[in-house]
């Protein structure tokens, strides 16, 4: 375009054109000429206004792009932007025509090579469970009162800390032994597979948990390997695995996948309490627990000093049950 060839609406060619009119025009020539566009860059910078939107710069090795991701739609996002993370955007191209800056109206936004990842995940997916990899029935149940639990994970997880606090809160009656393994990157796979079959053939636990916190969706990619997948269905032990819950993960054929580790300690402990109560319905202790109402009776399992008591119980119950 050039001041002799005006396009159809705009002024003639000896007219003069105000900003307002230019920008407007060029601001329809780009929403007439481009449609919808998937751009892939890194965040050079990124800035979160008071009224929700998202307004960041991305860039290649050559060139940077302005771009705007309003609230409605970065809330469907789901992950935190940070500058330097290479991302892939769908949006349009346009002008802001109040300042004349070209800039790309984000509608979506995905970590770059998610899909790729997403989609080698749904084919091992769908063939793991051809086989019956994930089959319900062939879940294992948890024993209904663990002696011992191992733990496998890093000895530097922040989840490592979170499920030994709630096991010395909510069950300190348990014995604990740590399995450590890598959780991420290459190594991680074949490392917790062997772990697994090394706990199996020491027998010294009665559950596993396979843990590890949250990351970027390749920091959990390891959860989603084929050889820990086959790993966890050949355990000797019954798994429960707990990771983040924004993610299916391959190893949902252990025998229960969880997301938070306290909620899945609290739930066992109870399960544990009520288990003990039914070895001893014949004991005078079971009079107590019924006087003081059933929740009171599981409290004060978990909070006093009969937790001992209760434990010596259990194993003479059990032991008398075996001669």
């Amino acid at each position: 375009m050039n001041a002799r060839s005006a396009p159809d609406g705009a002024p003639g060619a000896e007219a003069w054109w105000t900003v307002s009119r230019l920008n407007r025009t060029v601001a329809t020539a780009l929403q007439e000429g481009f449609g919808s566009l998937r751009v892939r860059g890194e965040i050079a910078s990124i800035t979160r206004a008071a009224s929700g939107h998202w307004y960041f710069r991305l860039k290649d090795e050559r060139a940077q792009v302005s771009c705007v991701m309003f609230r409605g739609r970065n809330a469907l996002v789901g992950f935190v932007p940070r500058e330097g993370d290479e991302v892939q955007v769908t949006g349009s191209v346009g002008l802001y025509e109040a300042r004349g800056d070209f800039q790309l109206t984000v509608e979506a936004m995905q970590r770059a090579g998610a899909g790729r990842l997403w989609e080698e995940f749904q084919r091992l997916r769908e063939r793991l469970s051809a086989e019956g990899l994930f089959d319900a029935a062939r879940k294992r149940p948890l024993p209904p009162v663990p002696r011992c639990v191992g733990v496998v994970t890093s000895l530097q997880a922040a989840a490592l800390r979170d499920v030994l606090a709630a096991l010395a809160r909510r069950a300190p009656y348990v014995s604990v032994i740590v399995y450590p393994v890598p959780v991420q990157g290459e190594d991680a796979p074949p490392a917790i597979a062997r772990m697994l079959a090394v706990a199996g053939e020491r027998a010294e636990a009665d559950v596993l948990l396979l843990v590890r916190g949250g990351g970027s969706i390749e920091d959990l990619w390891a959860f989603n390997d084929e050889q820990l997948a086959r790993a966890l269905r050949a355990s000797r032990l019954p798994v429960v695995t707990i990771a983040t819950p924004q993610r299916k993960k391959c190893n949902a054929q252990a025998e229960v996948v969880e997301d938070n580790v306290t909620g899945f300690v609290v739930r066992y402990a109870w399960q544990y309490a009520d288990a003990v109560i039914e070895l001893l319905e014949n004991h005078a202790l079971r009079e107590q627990f019924a006087e003081r109402g059933y929740e009171k009776a599981r409290e004060q399992f978990e909070a006093s000093c009969l937790t001992r008591k209760l434990e010596a119980l259990y194993t003479d119950v059990m032991d008398r049950g075996q001669a």
